[in-house]
């Protein structure tokens, strides 16, 4: 954080501004939010059952937890789905979720494309 005094900085502050929003910059650009309709429940939590008996890796979670534990496969390595996730409470889209992930992953563009056209799949 950067504080000037009496509407006042010095030079190293003004090219540290700089800096800070050119970094702002590039890392807005390579992120991409998308709003996902109709999912009210985000952090309703829901006991875990398994199909075929088998035993579930954890006994509670949340759609929220869940969301951003989808990875995908992008250049031989596993990279998650989301950054961030916000539920919209006001406004027109009250009852939708924003969620963040980077503009340049295929597979997770894909991915959210697919949620969106049908969120409870």
């Amino acid at each position: 954080m950067i504080q000037m005094y009496n509407n006042a900085s010095d030079g190293n502050g003004i090219i540290m501004m700089q800096h800070l929003r050119r970094f702002h910059t590039i890392y807005s650009a390579s992120r991409v939010f998308m709003t996902i309709q109709s999912i009210q429940t985000l952090n309703k939590e829901v006991e875990v059952q398994m199909l075929e008996g088998r035993k579930a890796p954890w006994k509670f979670t949340t759609l929220g937890k869940e969301l951003m534990r989808l990875h995908v496969q992008e250049d031989g390595k596993s990279v998650p789905v989301f950054y961030l996730i916000i539920p919209i409470i006001s406004g027109v889209n009250t009852g939708s979720v924003k969620a963040f992930l980077k503009s340049k992953c295929e597979p997770a563009l894909n991915l959210v494309n697919k949620i969106k056209k049908a969120p409870t799949a």
